[in-house]
């Protein structure tokens, strides 16, 4: 993990039960712009493969509330 106060995280998601191939890396880079802080999160997943297995799931309704 790698963590740069206070504008980036970067963490490498891992799950006890694996539900596609291979290691996906988080992006979070803050930054402010007009006096608003925006936070725009880049996922990358190893391979196309398990990028469009996430992607086949509903997963954007988990994610947008967040």
């Amino acid at each position: 993990m790698e963590f740069k106060r206070p504008e980036r995280l970067v963490a490498t998601e891992k799950f006890d039960q694996p539900w596609y191939p291979g290691d996906t890396v988080g992006t979070i880079a803050l930054a402010e712009s007009d006096g608003v802080t925006e936070l725009p999160q880049i996922i990358r997943y190893e391979s196309p493969k398990a990028r469009e297995i996430v992607l086949a799931t509903p997963i954007e309704h988990g994610m947008a509330p967040g």
